[in-house]
């Protein structure tokens, strides 16, 4: 089974400029995962009778993704006001993702997947040469640096590369032996900006699932056979799959009667975690927030977890997304439409944008809807 990351390409108003080819990197197989007020409201895309398609150039950071429950195609929403559709052959809007900065915008296009910056001209393609799988982007790094995407097969990732679509953040290396082939790293060229392109092979721990990745490549794994329920078995490891420290949260002290966590929402969040809390009826009611397990309280211990009760004005159906840069999101649906809601790091709730009609929404960070 084989990741190909196809190439780097720089734009220039539509031209293609340069373009550096890479080489076959074959992956390791393994187990598998302004307007912010909320007043402005945007029109999902069945009601509008055209929407341009994305162009080529420097645009500006993306405040998300939509579109119209069934039939529509997604469009993205800049935080300019600016709207165009996304160039995806994708099934459904879940499948496309935005980095959480905004800056990055990933699609499956064909049997391959494309990350395009928007704040300038490069733009990575990376494809499968297995006709019965897909790539799938599966999580971002919250620095926004790079993307982790899994090749699945009915609905199982069955391979991960890490993709380098930025520079390493300050003071840190890369990990891994590079790009494959030996090939430039993503190095700045033409003097543009350092916009990545290296790849790294990932590996999932032998029974676990991967649900988060940190830069520099460190894994955020849990056992995927573990129910719903007070507590998590988790663990951080290196890109070889090796668990170089495991830690339990416990949430039973946080749980009201008939509530539970959700594994499968663990996700990095700051300098610690959170997971999502459901009730009987499997809708999100709550976030527990914990700090890492070399903190003093240790991950999930009773003196170290914070409750967030999603409560707003108004109903609706609450549905859970990603954490990007405004924390972690909300998608409400209701009578009156849809509504992006944002758990900031006080644990506040904040509004975001507010959509007429019901809608998918991807929300920055989001990725493995």
């Amino acid at each position: 089974m084989r990741v190909m990351v196809l190439g780097v390409r720089w734009r220039r108003d539509g031209w293609l400029v340069g373009s550096l080819v890479l080489a076959v990197l074959i992956v390791v197989v393994a187990a598998r995962y302004p307007s912010r007020d909320g007043e402005q409201v945007a029109t999902p895309p069945d009601s509008v009778p055209s929407v341009a398609p994305l162009p080529d150039g420097v645009l500006s950071r993306a405040e998300l993704v939509y579109a119209c429950v069934q039939g529509c195609r997604p469009v993205v929403l800049f935080l300019d006001g600016r709207e165009f559709e996304v160039p995806t052959d994708a099934s459904s809007t879940r499948e496309v993702t935005l980095s959480p900065d905004g800056r990055w915008l990933g699609y499956p296009l064909g049997t391959g997947f494309v990350v395009r910056d928007l704040l300038g001209h490069a733009e990575h393609r990376s494809g499968s040469d297995a006709v019965d799988r897909r790539l799938q982007a599966w999580a971002w790094t919250p620095d926004s640096s790079q993307l982790l995407l899994a090749e699945v097969r009915d609905g199982r990732p069955e391979a991960f590369v890490l993709l380098r679509v930025g520079g390493p953040p300050d003071g840190a290396a890369w990990p891994g032996t590079g790009p494959p082939g030996g090939g430039s790293t993503g190095a700045p060229a033409n003097g543009g900006p350092d916009v990545g392109g290296g790849t790294t092979e990932v590996a999932a721990w032998p029974g676990h699932d991967i649900v988060g990745v940190r830069s520099p490549a460190e894994l955020l794994t849990i056992r995927p056979d573990l129910p719903s329920g007070t507590r998590v078995e988790a663990g951080l490891s290196n890109p070889a799959g090796t668990i170089e420290r495991w830690f339990t949260v416990e949430a039973a002290a946080h749980l009201r009667p008939g509530e539970r966590i959700e594994p499968t929402s663990l996700r990095f969040s700051g300098s610690g975690y959170d997971i999502v809390v459901l009730d009987a009826s499997n809708g999100p009611v709550a976030v527990l927030r914990f700090p890492g397990p070399d903190s003093s309280s240790g991950a999930g211990s009773p003196g170290g977890v914070s409750r967030f009760d999603l409560a707003g004005p108004g109903t609706g159906r609450w549905s859970v997304l990603g954490v990007g840069a405004d924390g972690r999101a909300f998608v409400r649906n209701g009578p009156g439409g849809t509504e992006v809601w944002y758990l900031v790091g006080d644990g506040s709730l904040r509004p975001g944008r507010a959509l007429a009609g019901d809608a998918v929404v991807v929300t920055p960070g989001t990725a493995r809807n």
